[in-house]
């Protein structure tokens, strides 16, 4: 697989699990993921999939989610798409 290839897979999947690295990152840096895992988990889970510590989903994390699961997936097709045209 050629670097160019490498760089639009990973760049795509930054961009579709961008929030779950977040709140990973964030609980990371607040010490939370290692003094309260638990609670870290239930914050990858919010970002993730929207769904809450009463186990209710919530509809704004849930469609900001979908939506950056979409936009990784075509930035994907659109970039290989090119990388075929371009033959880099």
């Amino acid at each position: 697989m050629k670097t160019s290839t490498k760089a639009v897979h990973i760049t795509a999947a930054v961009i579709a699990f961008n929030r779950e690295i977040a709140a990973g990152l964030t609980d990371f840096m607040n010490g939370t993921l290692v003094s309260n895992p638990t609670q870290a988990l239930q914050d990858l889970r919010l970002a993730a999939v929207g769904l809450q510590n009463d186990n209710t989903i919530n509809p704004t994390q849930l469609t900001a989610s979908v939506v950056s699961k979409l936009a990784g997936y075509g930035f994907d097709k659109i970039g290989m798409w090119f990388m075929k045209r371009v033959r880099l």
